[in-house]
């Protein structure tokens, strides 16, 4: 059949319009899975019976020492699990920007810590470099921000106490450090929090 022939009504190019959208899938997804034409007859193979999907696990080691930059020392890092990173189990943000910045109070990382719910545990680095090396993992809504993961606290070259964020604005992601101090929520607002609901 020729693609002269092959057409779509409507009706049709609106279902899958609405299929995408509630699968949650963004425009972006949609013009890479339409360049993608071995995807699309894999996804036709799957569809018809003669193909399996399997969901690749990213297992992220948290029982290990972190990443410590050159001339940096651990000050406090929460020994985690071993965890399996994915859409549902993945990273929730919290945005400290209204209770913490606005009014210019310093807040202990171990205040911060205390009032996280019992369901959740701010994020370390290990977590932090994982996503920088595979960015396709980082949330969505986390594009655009920079966030801070309170799990892991280093100190500088110069003695200051400092933690870690990943910078998810542009293309790409990398980290960034700030300085833990009155100012630090001037510039990253989210803190980063392991979600176990």
């Amino acid at each position: 059949m020729s693609t002269k022939d092959f057409t779509f009504s409507v009706g049709q190019m609106n279902q899958a319009a609405l299929a995408f959208k509630e699968a949650g899938y963004t425009p972006g997804d949609v013009t890479r899975l339409r360049s993608n034409q071995k995807l699309l007859k894999d996804i036709l193979q799957f569809l018809n019976g003669f193909a399996e999907i399997s969901i690749v696990e990213h297992i992220i080691d948290c029982t290990v020492p972190p990443f410590t930059p050159e001339g940096w020392e651990i000050e406090k890092h929460i020994k985690g699990i071993i965890i399996q990173w994915n859409e549902y189990t993945g990273g929730k943000i919290i945005d400290h920007l209204e209770k913490i910045a606005d009014h210019n109070i310093f807040i202990d990382p171990d205040e911060l810590s205390g009032e996280m719910p019992l369901t959740a545990m701010p994020l370390t680095a290990n977590i932090l470099d994982y996503l920088v090396d595979h960015p396709r993992l980082v949330p969505r809504e986390w594009r655009g921000k920079d966030v801070l993961f309170f799990g892991t606290l280093y100190r500088d070259r110069a003695g200051n106490l400092v933690v870690r964020y990943l910078n998810c604005r542009g293309s790409g992601n990398r980290w960034g450090y700030q300085a833990v101090n009155k100012q630090l929520f001037r510039h990253c607002n989210y803190v980063a929090l392991w979600r176990s609901w």
